[in-house]
């Protein structure tokens, strides 16, 4: 696993919440598996992996999001979003076939 994706998952790991987990999860009919972490908290706890010189290279993208996508909890898949809503400027075109298969595909979390 990549660096940048650990150090997400030792940043929002001590987070977890499961009475928010159990509201998450069934707000979303159960499709997905939550820590149970609010944006506000997960943003804050990640603030520093987004700053300007902890980001990743472009290179590394795809595979970084390829990790966090396939993780059970659904905040990771919200970080891989909030990864590449920063990111925004500098991805190339031919980065959208990549952006569509994460929009296919499983979302990683329970079905």
């Amino acid at each position: 696993m990549h660096d940048w994706s650990l150090e997400v998952k030792q940043a929002l790991e001590p987070l977890k919440n499961n009475d928010n987990a159990i509201f998450m999860k069934a707000y979303m009919r159960d499709q997905y598996a939550f820590y149970g972490i609010q944006s506000g908290p997960r943003r804050d706890a990640l603030k520093t992996l987004f700053s300007k010189q902890h980001l990743p290279k472009l290179d590394e993208l795809a595979d970084i999001v390829d990790e966090l996508w396939s993780l059970p909890q659904r905040e990771y898949q919200l970080v891989a979003v909030d990864l590449l809503i920063k990111q925004k400027k500098v991805l190339p075109e031919s980065f959208l076939h990549h952006v569509e298969r994460w929009i296919r595909q499983s979302h990683g979390g329970t079905q």
